[in-house]
């Protein structure tokens, strides 16, 4: 704004002063009375940060966004979203890709990474020149009970496997009734066999051991039948299913526990020290800690809590039969074994009823087989049918142990089909065996199997498999 300037002469010619008048200085005239300290409290002065903000007149910045459109990052692989205040969130989409590189997980050596639509997917073209060879490790069909070297050791017959995080394998004996581990080359007797024959058995010597059902140190222990094993790592407690003896027990400081079960073939759910099974098979770890039990001839998955106090029923209705449906209206003909997904699914074989279901969200459905209960007259007597396929096409001859892979492939191998087949990418196909109960090393596409029952993968990334009436552990090497 602009000002006008006013001469002093024109004061002068307006304003007359007296002589005798004392103008007063500027300062005198804004001089404050004296006042009492406690009308004037001290006034602080403002910190810089007020001054700066008092001072600091710059417009606040334009918000990153208003639509989501204004946060596209132009990152096909993650989904953008505009949030209150004008922020912008970029979540990642899960198995999307912008290259191969950005897909993890463990896959085959075989197998490849590749980037499709932006979804990650296997490419295993290389493995169609990947052969499954078959060789025995183990056993070599010598019937019997001796530790010692794995050359020259001996088994009666074979069943239930588990390996640790340390690549220690875990078996149980059906027939010598022990509890058996497998490690640097040398087969150890954990737990049982206090009543067992040593050395090759024949026909003549049977009984070869004598089951029992005791409690107490490793060495004087007694199963009956003992038909899987599991080890949590983190207390180095093992489990064992001592099937005849219809029980759960423990390994831990080298005593052996009974847990759950008891009681004879019987079913109740409720404290785990009245809780009772039929011809239990299998045990998993649940993901919260407890354990999911394949309750064979009850028709039903069992779990222990957490806390190994409580037996409950998470699937079937206890009729035998088959029937898809709510957990508690389903039928199972002999689960025989359980895996559990990443997603916390329970992935079942059913024995009897030449099917893999799987339990999910309360409900029981059909994951794989057709259910065919026996093969086209003229091609196999044994019951069930081995074929390839489809998942819902393909069939199954009495599937027993599985293993999940990290890379979502499922080994299953068949005690009647003689046969370990991987089931992937929507399809069944099988590894190794004929079909046919034999017992031969050599190439996947003629070994033979006789009754294999469990199957682990070892740290190496080869598979072990309990050949059970070859008394055997055999392995699946891929070359």
């Amino acid at each position: 704004m602009a000002t006008d300037t006013v001469s002093d002469d024109v004061i002068q010619d307006t304003v007359d002063v007296p002589d005798d008048v004392t103008t007063p200085e500027v300062s005198d005239i804004f001089t404050p009375p004296d006042v009492p300290d406690t009308l004037a409290p001290e006034i602080a002065a403002p910190d810089t940060a007020t001054v700066d903000a008092l001072e600091d007149t710059t417009p606040p910045p334009d918000p990153a966004c208003i639509t989501d459109d204004d946060c596209d990052d132009a990152n096909l692989c993650s989904t953008d979203k505009c949030l209150g205040g004008g922020k912008c969130f970029h979540l990642g989409i899960e198995n999307c890709c912008n290259t191969p590189a950005n897909c993890k997980g463990q896959i085959k050596p075989c197998e490849a990474w590749q980037c499709n639509a932006n979804q990650c997917e296997v490419d295993n073209g290389d493995c169609a020149s990947i052969t499954a060879t078959v060789s025995t490790v183990s056993g070599f069909n010598l019937q019997g009970y001796q530790d010692g070297p794995i050359e020259t050791a001996m088994f009666g017959r074979p069943s239930g496997m588990t390996i640790d995080s340390q690549g220690v394998v875990y078996v149980t004996d059906l027939m010598g009734h022990t509890i058996r581990s497998i490690a640097n080359g040398q087969v150890t007797t954990v737990a049982g066999g206090s009543n067992t024959q040593t050395g090759k058995w024949s026909v003549s010597s049977q009984p070869w051991g004598w089951g029992g059902n005791l409690d107490g140190p490793v060495a004087t222990a007694l199963f009956n039948m003992p038909s899987d094993v599991l080890v949590d790592d983190a207390t180095g407690t093992i489990y064992v299913l001592d099937m005849l003896n219809q029980r759960l027990k423990q390994i831990q400081d080298g005593m052996v526990t009974t847990i759950a079960g008891g009681s004879g073939a019987e079913f109740a759910d409720g404290p785990a020290t009245t809780a009772t099974f039929s011809f239990p098979t299998c045990l998993v770890f649940a993901p919260d800690g407890g354990i999911y039990i394949a309750d064979a001839t009850n028709h039903r998955i069992r779990h222990l809590s957490a806390d190994k106090n409580t037996v409950t029923t998470v699937a079937g209705s206890g009729v035998k039969g088959f029937l898809d449906g709510p957990a508690e209206e389903a039928r199972f003909n002999e689960p025989y074994s359980i895996v559990v997904d990443g997603t916390g699914a329970l992935i079942i074989t059913d024995y009897n009823n030449q099917r893999i279901r799987k339990l999910a969200d309360g409900v029981v459905s059909t994951f794989a087989g057709s259910g065919i209960d026996f093969c086209p007259a003229g091609t196999k007597e044994d019951k069930g049918c081995t074929t390839d396929g489809a998942l819902l096409t393909a069939s199954f001859a009495s599937p027993t142990g599985m293993f999940l892979h990290s890379n979502g492939t499922i080994y299953v191998v068949e005690q009647v089909g003689h046969t370990v087949r991987s089931i992937a990418n929507g399809l069944v196909e099988t590894l190794a065996g004929t079909g046919e109960a034999g017992n031969l090393d050599g190439p996947g596409a003629t070994a033979q199997f006789n009754f294999p029952i469990d199957i682990v993968e070892r740290l190496d990334g080869s598979l072990w498999i309990t050949d059970e009436q070859n008394q055997s552990i055999r392995q699946i090497l891929f070359e």
